[in-house]
């Protein structure tokens, strides 16, 4: 078995809104890097073919573990609860990684 990169690390839960107006959820180490790659199209078929407008969620967790059991509980939510989700969270953490998000994407 291959040595798993995210294990041991901080992660984050993320949430991209899509072109077709779909919230696409998934979890990274790296938020900027991740997103960058998703708005370059070299990420996630569902972001290459549907397209991104913004990063609209990122919540921060100690393990890879608990990132993918939030992950799964959100992909199970429906759009009502997620966006619920976006309009109650604490904005910092998102504002501080889209203001370098910006910089890196729009250089």
């Amino acid at each position: 078995m291959g040595v798993n990169y995210m294990e041991g690390k901080t992660c984050y839960v993320y949430m991209i809104e899509c072109k077709n107006n779909a919230l696409y959820t998934g979890i990274t180490n790296d938020a900027v890097k991740r997103w960058y790659r998703h708005f370059k199209g070299f990420a996630a078929n569902y972001t290459k073919i549907h397209g991104c407008k913004r990063p609209v969620f990122l919540k921060k967790f100690a393990s890879k573990g608990l990132a993918m059991k939030e992950e799964n509980r959100i992909k199970k939510l429906s759009r009502t609860e997620k966006l619920l989700m976006v309009v109650n969270e604490d904005a910092k953490l998102l504002f501080k990684f889209k203001k370098e998000f910006n910089k890196k994407f729009y250089k």
